[in-house]
């Protein structure tokens, strides 16, 4: 916070003492998540007492007038504390403070809250702001750093429509249902926080986790963001083929599924991301990642990595990201597709599950073990570091 040589030594006495008296929270520290752009901005300072330019993480207001307004500035998604309001009115107000907007919550770019109406001609006590209404989501700030992603829980902050970080050490029955053996919520590793879910097959087994809370999705789209890991991947059969995530218009096992898996490519002997389906009109099929530039990367064992795709079922179209980065030879249209030349038409959602579910027998190796953490589901895109 800069302030102007011209102003009198009791005005920046005031400011200081304001500051100091704020509780001991993100109001007072930072400005929190706010939604947005990554370089946010506040409002320039006026006579109305608009904040100043936002911080990288919220914006950070600096003087209010009589009841101003102090805009938190844009910054990355996700729900956060905005810019803190002014602490002193320079125009025809008193000296307490604007309060504090809230950071936009979601994925798309917002704005923080309007201040409170705190000034007064008589002048009041400087005092602490208050949050104010939330502002709208943001879409910007989707880091492909995998430095960006781990760390602390943020299911706490988020205002995603599901946001399971199973950090209470058990499995919510209320949220999920479980098929096959249900997962271990154990502290063995974890992408974010100190627990994840562990799921144990042998051979050609299933066990995961539905939801349908987040069902009906508006306009029968969703997007969904996991960290997982892979402790051994198969290498037989031939073409063995598995699945971690899969949508069904409804919960029974004979709907059609729209999948997000991979597969042991036998010819160039490597694993390999996919998107399919199975039971659809189009049959039983699956892309193969063949990013960047027809020369893709193995699946990853023994290390976390953070999937994210969207189902659209308006337009019929899938996309996938992996570690935030978009891979375009898994995106899917009703025309551009696998499997038959039949239009490939999404149905209308109304389950979700991940786990693993692996469709061979005789594998190699003959268990798997697979860690799946911070499932996130919105309607629009997460991103790997909210």
């Amino acid at each position: 916070m800069t302030f102007s040589a011209s102003l009198a030594p009791w005005l920046i006495t005031a400011l200081v003492v304001s500051c100091a008296e704020l509780p001991d929270t993100q109001l007072k520290n930072h400005a929190g998540r706010g939604g947005g752009s990554g370089t946010g901005a506040g409002g320039k300072i006026t006579n109305d007492g608009a904040g100043a330019a936002g911080a990288p993480l919220g914006g950070k207001g600096t003087i209010a007038g009589s009841g101003g307004i102090a805009t938190g500035g844009s910054s990355t998604a996700g729900d956060g504390t905005g810019g803190i309001g002014g602490t002193t009115a320079v125009s025809n107000g008193g000296t307490k403070t604007g309060a504090s907007g809230k950071g936009g919550s979601g994925p798309s770019s917002g704005v923080g809250g309007s201040a409170a109406d705190n000034g007064g001609a008589d002048g009041g006590a400087p005092e602490g702001g208050t949050p104010g209404n939330p502002g709208s989501g943001g879409s910007a700030g989707f880091s492909t750093n995998p430095d960006d992603f781990f760390g602390d829980s943020q299911c706490d902050d988020s205002t995603f429509a599901l946001c399971e970080d199973f950090e209470s050490g058990s499995l919510d029955t209320g949220t999920w249902q479980t098929r096959g053996a249900a997962p271990k919520i154990e502290t063995t590793r974890a992408a974010r926080g100190k627990y994840s879910a562990h799921f144990h097959t042998d051979d050609n087994g299933l066990a995961y986790i539905t939801q349908t809370k987040t069902f009906p999705a508006p306009n029968d789209r969703y997007y969904a963001r996991v960290f997982v890991w892979f402790d051994a991947l198969p290498t037989a059969p031939d073409w063995a083929h598995w699945t971690i995530s899969g949508a069904q218009a409804g919960t029974a096992s004979d709907a059609p599924e729209i999948r997000v898996g991979g597969q042991w490519n036998t010819n160039d002997g490597i694993e390999l991301f996919g998107v399919g389906t199975d039971r659809g009109d189009t049959g039983d099929w699956t892309n193969l990642d063949a990013d960047p530039n027809g020369k893709p990367k193995a699946v990853p064992a023994k290390t976390w990595a953070c999937l994210e795709w969207k189902f659209d079922g308006t337009a019929n179209e899938t996309q996938f990201w992996w570690d935030g980065v978009e891979h375009p030879s898994l995106a899917t249209s009703s025309s551009n597709h696998g499997g038959s030349s039949d239009p490939f038409i999404l149905p209308q959602f109304g389950s979700m599950w991940v786990g693993w579910w692996l469709y061979q027998a005789g594998t190699t190796p003959p268990s798997f073990d697979v860690w799946i953490d911070e499932v996130a589901v919105d309607y629009q895109r997460i991103g790997c570091n909210h």
